[in-house]
């Protein structure tokens, strides 16, 4: 599939998510006014409400007035995390608060955990991005968030991605300078294993449409004033040659799943990556450049967040582009591609267990990349004026014609029926026959 057509479906996956990680924890804006008398008011009646207007007080003050915002994300934390206020019988309209049904015990299970989930977002946001406030600096904060970590680790535990992960960090003895990110190297490499099979269909098929180009650009020339012809011929083109434009879209499609899906196991596992350091994450630089360098892998880290960023470029840019339009095209997708992950992973302080983990599969993807498909390329492109590929075209008129697959494009004469009838050679390859003499 195209560079392009990679980078759309990519993209509106990324836009989604991103738009809804960021929607649902930043409650209602442009509003005003929101106070905390108001939140306070909806705790009982409606808690949900009560969440957003915390988090509406929290948006409105940020920047004016940060005490006021650092105290809304306190009392949010304070509501969420203790089940009397948030999850009780009522909340969920229990039928018998007294005798509730397995049914009941379980959604109050689940509010308490989702409780529990806010309260440990608030407090970090307040420690974070409130740090110089007199709320932050309050040591029942971090008494707090420890037994919320506690609470939502116990729930974590009994996930498989949790157990499995834990059995990657034992397996070298837990040590917090080496265990933990070398956990995350071991996933990613099992990962990158078990998809290798798609993957290598995806490259087959990259090489592939590498190898038509020269041809559908021939195409698009010679009926660029006829687009349904040149439509038709192009799918014709491929079809003569065994060359499926979508067989990577859906080895392509099944990896996001996957990566959700580590992306919720690494979270589930998060308290415990607070106790790994990763060179300079933990390092004395945390203390010198805090918010910038991460004092653990459980906190955001830019440093590694840019180097990521370079490494998802370099695996954009190992795709060979035969047309020099595609190429440009694929300059600036890369680009786009990088802003945008660089934006929502800073915008949601996403752990740098996760942007590791991402990171090492990157680096697997662009040596792969750079194995199967760049320099196969770069081979089949030196060894081009040898006739190392030949490819059939089938003109409108009916006549074919043969070329190689990364020279120049074929002059008129390819087509001719002359052209057709020597598929071992090219008419361009025949010697131009002799003048005749004139008669005396």
């Amino acid at each position: 599939m195209k560079v392009t057509q990679r980078f759309l479906v990519f993209s509106v996956i990324l836009i989604v998510l991103g738009a809804l990680l960021t929607g649902c924890n930043r409650g209602p804006q442009g509003l005003p006014p929101y106070t905390l008398e108001h939140a306070r008011q909806l705790e009982a009646t409606d808690p949900d409400a009560a969440v957003g207007t915390f988090m509406a007080v929290k948006n409105q003050n940020a920047s004016r007035d940060p005490e006021l915002a650092a105290e809304a994300l306190w009392e949010l934390a304070q509501f969420t995390s203790n089940p009397n206020y948030y999850g009780t019988p009522a909340q969920i309209h229990a039928a018998d608060p007294e005798h509730l049904t397995p049914e009941a015990l379980h959604e109050l299970d689940a509010k308490h955990a989702q409780g529990d989930l806010l309260a440990r977002q608030a407090l970090i946001e307040l420690k974070r991005s409130f740090a110089n406030t007199k709320v932050a600096q309050n040591p029942q904060v971090d008494q707090l968030l420890k037994v919320v970590d506690e609470r939502i680790d116990r729930r974590n535990s009994h996930s498989l991605g949790y157990k499995f992960i834990d059995a990657l960090v034992a397996i070298t003895g837990r040590n917090p300078d080496f265990s933990y990110w070398f956990a995350l190297v071991l996933l990613a490499i099992i990962v990158r294993a078990l998809t290798f099979p798609l993957m290598l269909r995806i490259y087959a098929n990259q090489r592939e449409m590498q190898r038509m180009q020269p041809i559908i650009r021939e195409i698009q020339a010679r009926y660029k004033d006829e687009p349904q012809v040149m439509f038709r011929k192009v799918q014709e083109a491929y079809k003569e040659h065994g060359v499926n434009q979508f067989a990577s879209c859906l080895p392509m499609l099944i990896q996001y799943p996957l990566l959700i899906l580590m992306f919720e196991w690494i979270r589930a596992y998060e308290i415990h990556f607070a106790n790994g350091h990763f060179l300079w994450i933990g390092s004395h630089l945390a203390d010198r450049f805090p918010g910038i360098v991460a004092h653990n892998l459980a906190e955001m880290d830019v440093p590694l967040l840019l180097i990521y960023a370079a490494s998802m470029y370099l695996s954009i840019k190992l795709t060979p582009v035969s047309d020099p339009q595609m190429a440009q095209q694929q300059q600036t997708s890369s680009l786009i591609m990088t802003f945008i992950m660089i934006y929502f992973f800073y915008q949601e302080g996403w752990s740098s267990a996760f942007l590791l983990y991402w990171l090492v599969l990157n680096l697997i993807s662009a040596a792969q990349q750079y194995y199967y498909i760049y320099r196969p390329t770069k081979l089949a492109q030196a060894t081009a004026g040898n006739g190392a590929v030949t490819l059939k075209v089938t003109w409108e008129n009916g006549k074919g014609g043969e070329r190689d697959g990364q020279s120049s494009p074929v002059s008129s004469t390819s087509a001719s029926p002359s052209a057709s009838s020597s598929p071992s050679r090219s008419s361009s390859a025949r010697p131009a026959p002799r003048p005749r003499r004139k008669k005396r």
